[in-house]
């Protein structure tokens, strides 16, 4: 079996090599078939991003930026499961970001790539798609912090005194 990446032990032990890149927390691509036999592998590498803290090669963002159409081929409850531990990871605004600048995302929701270059107005200084990952980023770290019913109430415009004391219940 092919392998993007290897994390067991022996395959970081063989050589000096592998165990450089292991201490470097960086994903190298080990076979340019690898993403092409099985696509999720691209998800996994952002897994990795997020919950590790792992640096991609530059080879491997190129690679994963080619054959991101794969991705399509992926059945959605597969991308679901890896896209809510990339989430839930200490690193997930970093992965988001990364996963944006190499158009994953515009495959992963396609409804997204329209949102690519869309000027907003005046007071926003980015374009509707960045914005949407910002958003996202912010919503997330909000979650973790427990605040999100109060950012997105506030952030909506329709908070109330008896909206604040619901959150204030949920606490």
């Amino acid at each position: 079996m092919r392998s993007l990446i290897r994390l067991n032990i022996r395959g970081f032990t063989r050589t000096r090599n592998h165990l450089s890149i292991f201490t470097e927390k960086k994903l190298v691509l080990l076979s340019d078939r690898a993403i092409a036999e099985d696509p999720l592998r691209i998800l996994r590498a952002f897994r990795y991003k997020a919950t590790l803290s792992f640096e991609f090669s530059e080879e491997l963002k190129e690679e994963i930026f080619k054959k991101r159409e794969l991705l399509k081929t992926v059945s959605r409850e597969r991308i679901l499961m890896e896209m809510e531990e990339i989430l839930l990871g200490e690193e997930a605004s970093q992965a988001l970001l990364m996963m944006a600048e190499l158009h994953i995302l515009d495959v992963i929701f396609p409804e997204m790539e329209a949102l690519r270059n869309l000027q907003q107005g005046e007071n926003h200084i980015r374009d509707a798609f960045e914005h949407s990952v910002w958003v996202t980023i912010l919503a997330l770290k909000l979650a973790k912090e427990g605040k999100v019913i109060r950012f997105f109430a506030r952030s909506q415009g329709f908070i109330s005194n008896r909206m604040e004391r619901l959150i204030s219940r949920l606490r």
